[in-house]
């Protein structure tokens, strides 16, 4: 009789394991269902203008005169900015402004040059 009683809780128990749902089972679920939605497109299909590949020479002149000034005036805009003491002079070592002459016992050690100054 006891054999009989454990034989049937046994396979009860089985049943229900078998049937019972797990957190994986649910996020696996939940996954396929993702995955089977039909993706829809987001490109939108335009139709492209044609360019003319034919440039006269006088264009072809006339562009690559305008990028030499422009290259031209982007190094004169540099050197400007580069003649500033800031950059060319070495007391500025790295500052916008000259730093202080403290006194020897005033000293700080400047996170900007790794100096003590």
């Amino acid at each position: 009789m006891f054999k009989i009683h454990l034989m049937v809780l046994l396979s009860v128990l089985s049943l229900v394991t078998l049937k019972a749902q797990t957190s994986r089972d649910v996020e696996v679920k939940q996954s396929k269902s993702l995955e089977l939605k039909p993706k829809k497109s987001t490109k939108k299909v335009t139709k492209r203008k044609s360019k003319s590949n034919y440039v006269t020479t006088q264009e072809i002149v006339e562009d690559s005169r305008r990028k030499i000034q422009k290259v031209l005036k982007e190094k004169a805009k540099m050197n400007k900015k580069l003649s500033k003491p800031q950059y060319s002079d070495r007391s500025y070592f790295g500052h916008k402004r000259p730093p202080k002459r403290r006194s020897l016992s005033k000293r700080k050690f400047c996170k900007v040059c790794g100096i003590v100054h």
